[in-house]
């Protein structure tokens, strides 16, 4: 149970840690990481800010993650759990179009990736957290 906790938080830190990288500029990785249409030009233009929410929002997850299954002194609701593992759910079955298991689009760099790693990602956190909530 504990190595699930760590390799989930671990997850978590590292993601956020990527997402603080593009929010200061960096470009590693970026042209995998934003869906695109099928003649490749980009769905949406993440900016600084949506960004910053997003790597945020994965500190929260490591943090819930770690801090309720080693139950510190916090205050954080269980359902918390339950959405964490529900949004990750949401992204493994992805809008029917342009990310997920579902999508319609899968000649891009992003769709192939999707395929090969962020599906099966979500889809491991999604089951793994709920695992964890229902613990």
């Amino acid at each position: 149970m504990n190595s699930i906790i760590y390799f989930n938080t671990a997850i978590f830190l590292f993601l956020a840690g990527l997402h603080f990288y593009w929010m200061t500029g960096g470009r590693w990785g970026i042209e995998a990481a934003v869906p695109a249409t099928s003649d490749h030009n980009l769905v949406f233009n993440p900016g600084k800010w949506g960004t910053l929410v997003v790597a945020l929002g994965l500190v929260a997850f490591a943090a819930i993650t770690f801090a309720h299954n080693f139950h510190f002194e916090i205050d954080v609701p269980h359902y918390l759990r339950y959405v964490i593992a529900f949004i990750f759910l949401i992204r493994t079955i992805g809008d029917f179009r342009y990310i997920g298991i579902f999508r319609k689009i899968n000649n891009t760099l992003f769709a192939r990736y999707d395929r090969q790693y962020y599906v099966p990602l979500c889809g491991y956190l999604a089951v793994s957290e709920f695992f964890l909530a229902a613990y």
